[in-house]
């Protein structure tokens, strides 16, 4: 005798699906020994405890499995059963009747915000979009509760470029070739080829290729890291214009005071000249004065620098003589 844990979602499949036919009668415990191979003898049902268990949402049922002595072991000998206390087993639950289900490859489920859905061909060889339900499922293959109909067409492969309306070839699912585990390994699987008839995207030969798209990114990528040693950076476009810079100092003086005397002169003097786009100054209480003239991009910067030299020049005159001038 024995005691596990089975989920409610499971219980209660369990309990739909066999109730009809017999309830614990029409189900079968087999158990998978540490080893991986079956034990000979099958149990059956006794018990499922009416409390469901709210931190793993699972119930505890309770099985009889006979575990007679081995033979030729005396019933004194240690193990003298192949099923002892303590051992680690699996415990499997099947129906004594086989159930029939819908299954397809789980690799053609496709899902979005409307849910799982899956694209058939009609009787016109055209590809429709057919939302399906799903039932118990394993990773490589997916049970269909509803939504399909046994001996419909589903495209599976080639699904980046199918479109709802599209004309199909449909041709037999092809088997996979039979590959060792160890060259198998991360190799994709083929279930059928469905190609859209007069495709000509250019995608479709990376998307069946995907060692070949792999490969000429790498060599791209490489060949950009070369390249980007080799270009000629003194021939890149200016992105900055030209700038010329002029300041000055006036000891003592706030910053209200050197804007009335040295930055209203010398800008009323700049402002206007060739090739100028913006121009920004800053007065501070340290008696510092700083003016930056921006000029349009592609213009000489000597020639900007002799042009604001000339115009501050002109309106020397007007200023304060304490005032020193750099720049």
């Amino acid at each position: 005798m024995f005691s596990t844990r089975l989920s409610v979602r499971a219980g209660l499949d369990l309990r739909n699906r066999y109730e009809p036919k017999g309830g614990f009668n029409a189900v079968t415990l087999k158990i998978r020994l540490p080893d991986g191979g079956i034990y000979g003898q099958n149990g059956k049902l006794d018990y499922i405890s009416p409390t469901v268990a709210t931190n793993t949402d699972t119930i505890t049922v309770r099985g009889v499995v006979p575990n007679p002595l081995l033979p030729g072991v005396l019933p004194n000998s240690p193990a003298p059963r192949e099923l002892f206390d303590g051992e680690f087993v699996t415990v499997l639950i099947e129906g004594v009747e086989p159930i029939t289900v819908l299954a397809i490859p789980r690799a053609v489920v496709l899902s979005d915000q409307q849910g799982d859905y899956v694209y058939v061909v009609d009787a016109q060889n055209k590809a429709q979009r057919r939302p399906i339900q799903l039932g118990q499922s394993t990773p490589s293959t997916a049970v269909v509760s509803a939504g399909l109909k046994e001996g419909e067409l589903v495209i599976s492969e080639g699904l980046q470029r199918v479109r709802p309306g599209e004309t199909v070839s449909p041709s037999p699912a092809t088997p996979p070739p039979p590959i060792s585990p160890e060259v198998g390994r991360g190799c994709r699987e083929r279930h059928a080829l469905r190609r859209a008839e007069g495709d000509t995207m250019i995608s479709a030969v990376f998307v069946d290729r995907p060692r070949l798209a792999v490969v000429i990114a790498i060599v791209i990528t490489i060949a950009g890291l070369l390249a980007l040693t080799r270009i000629p950076v003194a021939q890149f476009p200016d992105i900055v214009p030209p700038q010329t810079v002029v300041s000055a100092t006036f000891p003592g003086a706030s910053a209200a005071v050197v804007e009335a005397s040295i930055a209203q002169p010398i800008e009323a003097q700049v402002v206007g000249v060739d090739k100028m786009i913006y121009m920004k100054s800053t007065s501070g209480n340290d008696g510092s004065y700083s003016l930056t003239v921006s000029f349009v991009l592609g213009s000489d910067p000597d020639i900007n620098t002799n042009a604001v030299n000339n115009r501050v020049q002109t309106a020397v005159a007007q200023l304060l003589r304490k005032s020193s001038w750099r720049g």
